[in-house]
């Protein structure tokens, strides 16, 4: 993204929405950056490539 990463964006969701489900979408590996973002509250984290099911999957587990 241009003008923020991932993390940024999420802290302006959560201070619009403290009650915000999100998930982390990375191709990085799971680094100590990513790490933060969970422990802001992100609700769940899929590494890229991933497939169809494994998305599924993983909106299920989170929103379900």
């Amino acid at each position: 993204m241009p003008l923020m990463n991932g993390r940024e964006t999420f802290r302006l969701l959560k201070e619009i929405n403290p009650d915000i489900k999100a998930v982390l979408s990375s191709g990085y590996s799971l680094n100590e950056q990513a790490q933060s973002v969970i422990a802001d509250g992100i609700a769940g984290i899929i590494q890229k490539p991933f497939t169809q099911v494994q998305f599924v999957s993983l909106i299920d587990d989170v929103f379900l």
